[in-house]
């Protein structure tokens, strides 16, 4: 940084334009933040495979492997 705007640097930290915005009295804060995250996302109903593939019939028919029914992670042995 040039000289000059070193030597000017504690002026310009004090102008309004840099100073804090007013605080209110310690405690008095409030929130106003997002408050509750949610998703009203549907699970899909039926069997899918690990790759997203829609599966027919029902889980007793299909053969030994990973499925996914009704949005939970199956195991079939």
């Amino acid at each position: 940084m040039p000289a000059r705007v070193l030597s000017e640097l504690p002026t310009l930290l004090l102008s309004p334009a840099f100073l804090p915005i007013s605080r209110p009295p310690h405690g008095t804060w409030v929130p106003t933040g997002i408050a509750i995250v949610g998703a009203d996302v549907p699970h899909k109903q039926g069997i899918y495979n690990l790759q997203g593939v829609k599966m027919q019939g029902s889980l007793a028919e299909l053969p030994a492997g990973i499925y996914i029914v009704n949005g939970r992670k199956v195991v079939k042995k």
